[in-house]
């Protein structure tokens, strides 16, 4: 419990949700976040619908899941306020056209490593 609330402390496990394959949901879960592997739109939904029921602020989601559910991603990412959604490539890179974590990164905050 936290001394100044007399709430529980919120942890990275309540913060994140992972939404992916089964390697990046893995991956996920041994740095302690919680999450759900998809291999089908309505899975990917299904676990989108249940981030948000949850009200958990920070999603992180495969690029190839959130293809599959790309008008719901769509909706959240520009008409709500929270979920935070995170696109991040699978293990076997980004899809074809789409920048890389590496340039993406180098995006942001301008350097090049």
């Amino acid at each position: 419990m936290s001394e100044q609330a007399g709430e529980p402390a919120v942890t990275a496990r309540d913060k994140f949700f992972v939404i992916g394959d089964d390697d990046t949901v893995l991956g996920f879960r041994y740095a302690g976040l919680r999450g759900h592997a998809v291999t089908t739109a309505q899975e990917a939904r299904l676990a989108l619908q249940q981030a948000v029921r949850a009200q958990t602020p920070i999603v992180i989601i495969t690029d190839v899941a959130a293809q599959m559910i790309r008008d719901e991603v769509n909706a959240i990412r520009f008409e709500a306020k929270t979920p935070i959604l995170v696109e991040v490539p699978t293990r076997d890179g980004p899809i074809e056209g789409r920048p890389s974590l590496m340039d993406l990164i180098r995006e942001a905050v301008g350097i090049h490593m």
